[in-house]
């Protein structure tokens, strides 16, 4: 049980610091995307990253 607990932790700091980075990117960018909303930039920079 303890594991789980631990893991849950680690993946959810994980995607707190991955968005944090990916919102840095995209405001760097953003004009580059400013036809796409920050909501699919997200997902197509997770793609590209997985």
């Amino acid at each position: 049980m303890r594991n789980i607990l631990i893991t849950a932790v680690l993946i959810a700091a994980n995607v707190i610091v991955s968005t944090s980075q990916l919102i840095k990117i995209h405001r760097q960018n953003s004009h580059l995307f400013y036809h796409i909303t920050p909501t699919e930039h997200i997902i197509r920079l997770f793609k590209v990253m997985s």
